[in-house]
């Protein structure tokens, strides 16, 4: 999902990474988007439900968008869609081994 941006978005930041200790991976992308919002995150909602994740209702008072979780190699995998100030947004998935709720 993040590898396929919206229509006209700028990739500006990519992050990736591990907690051996903890057991969860995370990978995500910032990008730069010219057009409403809403585009962008209907545009990802969209794509990911094709795909066979769940969108799920984020957790009171977090600022997240979208989110959706999918079972991958035996976790739940959290891939989450967040509207940022200026025009940015970022998309995300994190996900462990110890069933932590991520959004």
């Amino acid at each position: 999902m993040a590898a396929a941006p919206a229509r006209g978005a700028e990739r500006v930041d990519a992050y990736e990474g591990c907690d051996d200790d903890d057991l969860f991976v995370w990978a995500g992308r910032t990008y730069r988007y010219g057009g409403p919002a809403e585009a962008a995150l209907r545009r990802y909602r969209e794509a990911a439900e094709a795909d066979g994740w769940r969108r799920r209702a984020a957790v009171a008072g977090e600022p997240v968008s979208v989110c959706l979780t999918k079972e991958l190699d035996g976790t739940t995998a959290y891939l989450t869609v967040d509207e940022a100030d200026g025009g940015l947004f970022e998309v995300s998935i994190t996900a462990d081994r110890q069933n932590s709720e991520w959004c």
